[in-house]
This record gives C-alpha cells, sequence and structure tokens, in this order.
C-alpha cells in the first residue's frame, strides 16, 4: 500500500524539529510537500525497510541481553557475568529508588547500566501530570499498566506490550492512576 505525504506531513515534521523525512520507494510526495520541505530544511530521504515483523518475548529477550552485553552492572542488584560477557540478572533483587519528591506522585528508578553512550534500567510511576524533559533519545517497553502520554499537546493512550520511542529534547507528560512498569534505554 502506497503512502502520501502532504504538506501537513512536511510541517508536523517542522514543528516537531526534524530535519529528515524517510520514505519508501513506494511513497507518493506531493509537489506541494517536497516544496514546503525545501522551505523548512527538511531532507527527504528514501530508505526501504523490512516488513513489518511481530516481535516476540524471545526477540526481547535476546536485545536485552545484547544490550547489557556492552556494559557491566554493578549493585545493588545481583548478576552473574559470564567469561563471554552474556549478563544475568537477578530480577528479584533490583531495588528501585524513589527519584520524585511530589507526594502525589511516585516514580522509583533503577539504573541497571550506564556506559557513556547507553543507559538501560527500571522505572515504575504512578501519578498524575508527571513531565519529564528528555535529554537523551528513549526507548520506554510497557511490561505492565497503562498510561496517558502527552507530547506536543496530543495525548497517546499506552498499554502493555506497547514500545514507545521518544526523540531527545522532548517535553513529555504521563499520567497514570495506576502502577506502570516499564524497561528503558537512553542512547
Amino acid at each position: 500500500m502506497k503512502k502520501l505525504i502532504s504538506a501537513e506531513d512536511i510541517t508536523q515534521c517542522h514543528k516537531n524539529g526534524l530535519d529528515t523525512l524517510y520514505v519508501t520507494k513506494k511513497t507518493i510526495v506531493t509537489d506541494l510537500a517536497r516544496d514546503l520541505a525545501e522551505e523548512y530544511g527538511v531532507s527527504i530521504e528514501v530508505k526501504e525497510v523490512a516488513d513489518k515483523q511481530e516481535v516476540t518475548t524471545e526477540d526481547l529477550i535476546l536485545l536485552l541481553k545484547e544490550v547489557l552485553a556492552i556494559g557491566v552492572p554493578s549493585d545493588p542488584f545481583k548478576a552473574v557475568i559470564d567469561p563471554s560477557g552474556t549478563t544475568v540478572i537477578d530480577g528479584d533483587s533490583v531495588q528501585l529508588e524513589q527519584v520524585s519528591n511530589r507526594q502525589d506522585v511516585s516514580v522509583l528508578k533503577r539504573e541497571l547500566m550506564n556506559d557513556k553512550s547507553i543507559k538501560l534500567g527500571f522505572l515504575t510511576f504512578n501519578g498524575k501530570n508527571c513531565p519529564h524533559q528528555t535529554s537523551q533519545e528513549e526507548v520506554y517497553y510497557v511490561m505492565n499498566g497503562c498510561f496517558n502520554m502527552t507530547i506536543n499537546e496530543k495525548e497517546y493512550a499506552v498499554k502493555q506490550g506497547d514500545v514507545v520511542v521518544i526523540p531527545k529534547q522532548t517535553l513529555v507528560t504521563w499520567t497514570s492512576s495506576e502502577d506502570v512498569n516499564l524497561l528503558y534505554v537512553n542512547y
């Protein structure tokens, strides 16, 4: 199925601070969209993507193992590190730290790895209007719970099993009336 890129799509890219829009060979870009992209300095690049595949639990476990191999975790949790570099963290031993001082918001966090270029950890939150300004690209996997996320005045409903990718320098507001557990990677 072909996708159509209009002037509205280019305007949204510009508003979001994107300087490149990736499209496939099958994408149709209107002349007005091309003109507007040039005016805003948004580059339109053709990039082929593989067919969408369903991400399985096994895929996520393999990805997590690869990410953990980049750095060596430290206390306060138990981990076994194989001579090959494979790291297994005992999930029951991970202790989360309180990182919010607001009474109406509960945010707990434990960084499992902090290599200068990448961070990995768990995050649990519960509360209303939890604003967060990203300083790096951030990827969240929702392990359980659901919440609403507001970015650029648009609200998204996020639920267990979803993956959220947030660009750096983005103001995000999370709201939830239940505990939400996330696995995060910042890079």
